[in-house]
């Protein structure tokens, strides 16, 4: 398993598969909050790479930093396909790298004419070419053509939606060779009987709104906070909690400073995966405002921890959410987010039925177990053909 991103989700794969029974090496950046221990314990075997953030940094990196290929760029690529190729020559039945670009193409490059197929995770970004809602990167024309070219080369993709599967295949890959895996939840660690933090007794609110974001556009944090001035007119204490960080956070932080909501908008800064649980049981309500996504990890995350939702339907989001957990608004409207949370706010009893549908609907699809049982079908029937 490849990745130039060691996201918690990744690792969650990576382990998921590993418990399926399969020997797996996990090929990842060095990360000093990566949970060795978690991962060796399912059995697999960590090999690390040292990578420079701004290389690995995928949608946070400039549009003029990929202008044009740089030589970081091509030093980083050149070692990580040295890297497979040493893998490779100590006995590999397949390759599967999360994203299709860059660790697609990199697998793709170290298994020419080694008989190593290659399956990739597409998670949305890495094959979305919509620079509407900020997906800029993949429309420079040489990256356009490295995904072309993979997606060709790629013996099998599992997109993580319906959606990204419909995108793939805009960009030119066969629809015989794409499958549906949708990513789950680690649940394990989000449930619902962790004990919440006093989120209500520290910031002087009766109604916790929380969300876990990064602070890009697409992801509409803008909206919520342009929604509260008229919560508060209802609902006077609500408090709207963002964990999370990106390159919109000072104009965020200027947005809730200019509408004078110092007290009832709170940035508690970027936290570790696993130092999350605590926030989401102390939530009332998790709000996932994004006006594109190609699935919504933190959607399912909530899900497992029995929230009630608030949520747009946009892309592949809204294969995962629907009316019995969350209250549906329109991405980039600010009027309708407000009065979702006033709503919910007034409604405890429909929030605990509908963190209840949440719970039931991860239990039965958005869990690692079944995204590990997809992967692996895919693998073997993927060996078979080659």
């Amino acid at each position: 398993m490849v990745t130039h991103k060691a996201e918690s989700f990744v690792n969650d794969i990576a382990c998921a598969v590993a418990q399926q029974g399969w020997r797996t090496r996990y090929l990842c950046p060095y990360r000093d909050d990566l949970p060795y221990e978690r991962l060796q314990s399912a059995g697999v075997d960590v090999r690390t790479f040292p990578c420079d953030s701004i290389v690995g940094g995928a949608e946070s990196i400039s549009d003029d930093y990929v202008k044009w290929p740089r030589y970081d760029m091509v030093k980083f690529a050149w070692s990580v396909v040295r890297l497979i190729r040493q893998e490779i020559s100590q006995g590999v039945d397949i390759i599967h790298t999360q994203w299709v670009i860059p660790s697609g193409f990199l697998a793709c490059v170290a298994s020419w004419g080694r008989g190593v197929p290659v399956v990739a995770t597409g998670q949305g970004r890495d094959v979305c070419l919509n620079p509407d809602v900020g997906y800029t990167i993949p429309q420079r024309a040489y990256l356009h053509w490295l995904l072309r070219f993979t997606l060709r080369r790629l013996d099998a993709l599992a997109a993580n939606s319906v959606y990204t599967q419909n995108q793939a295949i805009d960009r030119g890959i066969s629809p015989a060779k794409v499958t549906v895996v949708y990513n789950g939840t680690n649940t394990a660690l989000f449930k619902p009987d962790v004990a919440p933090l006093p989120l209500k007794e520290e910031f002087g609110a009766d109604f916790i709104l929380l969300t876990v974001r990064k602070f890009y556009r697409r992801k509409g944090l803008q909206d919520v906070i342009k929604a509260m001035p008229q919560v508060l007119k209802e609902c006077p204490k609500v408090c709207f909690v963002i964990i999370g960080y990106g390159p919109l956070e000072q104009e965020l932080k200027q947005l809730a400073e200019s509408l004078n909501l110092q007290e009832h908008v709170r940035f508690l800064g970027r936290l570790p995966n696993d130092e999350l649980p605590p926030y989401y049981a102390a939530a009332d309500a998790f709000v996932i405002p994004s006006h594109e996504e190609a699935f919504g990890v933190v959607a399912a995350e909530a899900m497992a921890m029995g929230k009630p939702l608030i949520s747009t339907a946009v892309g592949g989001l809204k294969e995962v959410v629907d009316d019995d957990v969350a209250l549906i608004v329109p991405p980039a409207d600010p009027d309708s987010l407000a009065r979702a949370i006033v709503e919910l706010y007034r409604s405890p009893e429909r929030r605990e039925a509908m963190g209840q549908a949440g719970l039931h609907k991860v239990r039965e699809v958005f869990n690692w177990g079944r995204a590990a049982r997809g992967y692996v079908d895919l693998y073997e029937k993927v060996i078979v053909q080659k």
